[in-house]
């Protein structure tokens, strides 16, 4: 199990990774005007980014090299650097998400993830429903757990889990540090608690769970690379050094992959009746990161390969069929509301990741 920090501190700036309610409808505006780029996937193909739909929300699986932040100067979205894609263009793409689903709404961004992270993405279908995730987002009330490689074998490791809290500090420039570079950045104190999986018996790799409580911008690379010697895979702003010969020797590494996923998003959804259920969305692993793995022989549980969904930590059956049956199955301990499949049925939610 993860340690956890005990005394968390009020001076965080958990918006500053949380898309403001007063920008969605500006946001929106720009995204629906703007011209659609002929790179974008068709419907079908947006659907395949799904994973989790109820009234409510709708959480995707972030492929890598999609930017998810709003350039406020230019007052446009931020171009893709490997890419012909915008923002606008793949959430133009799940727009498409409204049809293919059968959406009552647009889904609305509340948070963001780095434009080379993939993993879970969740999207608001109201304003109603945005507003309710934000404030989740700033009372740390959303769980958020990532998974990455890092480099660096088990020997870096002598400690097999842990909590880091740091002073987090970001330049005018958006530039972050551990150290603060000039009076007028911020500083704000930075939570995460880690864990190892698995390390390489044949490389120095290791397979790690972060679970941030804050939400900074390049938090999770920051900590691995600075505090704890072991960057991320794929890291070139934070990592320096080259990678060794027993890790290019076995696997490809291709300088456009960051080996970091957002591997759960865990937040509250509330039925009609006003109960409130617990939701964790689990997103699969890329291929490229369950090949490496493989190369590497670091074991990978299911859970992690192939996501899933859990109701107040009760795993749900991912095909409708095992949906309905879970909502139908007598219960045995506990009452027929209190079921996951039942609870399920009354967000109106589904797993649509097939």
């Amino acid at each position: 199990m993860l340690q956890t920090c005990r005394a968390r501190s009020s001076t965080s700036a958990s918006g500053l990774r949380t898309i403001g309610s007063s920008r969605i409808q500006a946001l929106w505006s720009a995204i629906k005007s703007a011209p659609r780029s002929r790179n974008v996937s068709n419907s079908s193909g947006s659907a395949g980014h799904a994973l989790y739909v109820d009234r409510g929300v709708v959480v995707v699986n972030k492929p890598p090299d999609v930017v998810c932040q709003y350039n406020r100067k230019k007052a446009e979205m931020v171009r893709l650097c490997s890419s012909a894609r915008t923002l606008i263009d793949t959430l133009h793409s799940l727009v498409d998400l409204k049809g293919v689903l059968q959406l009552n709404a647009d889904p609305f961004p509340v948070h963001r993830l780095d434009k080379a992270t993939t993993g879970a993405l969740v999207l608001a279908l109201t304003q109603h429903h945005a507003r309710d995730l934000a404030q989740q987002f700033q009372k740390h009330l959303v769980e958020k757990t990532y998974v990455a490689v890092v480099r660096g074998g088990a020997q870096s490791f002598p400690e097999k889990a842990g909590s880091l809290r740091h002073a987090h500090y970001i330049d005018e420039d958006g530039r972050v540090s551990l150290q603060p570079r000039n009076q007028k950045g911020k500083r704000a104190i930075a939570e995460t608690d880690w864990e190892v999986v698995a390390s390489s018996p044949i490389v120095p790799l290791t397979l790690v769970k972060l679970r941030p409580y804050t939400g900074f911008k390049h938090q999770l690379r920051l900590e691995t690379a600075m505090i704890m010697k072991a960057p991320i895979l794929g890291d070139h702003l934070y990592a320096s050094a080259k990678l060794s010969p027993k890790i290019t020797d076995v696997a490809r590494i291709s300088d456009d992959d960051l080996y970091l996923h957002s591997s759960r998003l865990t937040f509250d959804r509330y039925c009609k009746s006003g109960r409130r259920a617990r939701v964790s969305v689990g997103a699969p692993l890329p291929s490229n990161f369950v090949r490496l793995c493989h190369l590497s022989r670091i074991p990978l549980e299911d859970d992690i390969v192939h996501g899933g969904l859990w109701i107040n930590g009760k795993r749900v059956g991912q095909s409708e069929s095992d949906q309905h049956q879970a909502a139908a199955e007598p219960a045995v301990a506990e009452q027929d509301d209190e079921l996951p499949g039942s609870i399920l049925d009354q967000l109106g939610g589904r797993w649509v990741n097939h």
